[in-house]
């Protein structure tokens, strides 16, 4: 995704269960890839997303770069989440 062409999906769209964490994703990937634009990733609402999914910074980052596909990204946070018993 480049942030520079286009702006990342609403904040209120949910994946998941998971309110923000399309926005975050699309973020992420344009901020890895160098074309975050004027967007942060990550940015204070971001942080408060990985805290709540019980993630941090560089094990979504990890997530991000390992993962193409939206349903790649939830499957793996999910995963992790019930490694860690916060399901």
């Amino acid at each position: 995704m480049d942030l520079t062409v286009k702006t990342p999906r609403d904040g209120k769209l949910k994946l998941g269960g998971w309110v923000w964490l399309p926005r975050m994703i699309d973020k992420a990937r344009a901020t890895y890839r160098g074309n975050p634009g004027t967007f942060t990733h990550p940015c204070p609402r971001d942080k408060k997303l990985l805290a709540e999914m019980g993630l941090d910074v560089n094990e979504f980052k990890t997530i991000i770069e390992t993962c193409s596909e939206d349903s790649e990204v939830l499957a793996e946070v999910e995963g992790r989440r019930a490694k860690k018993g916060l399901c």
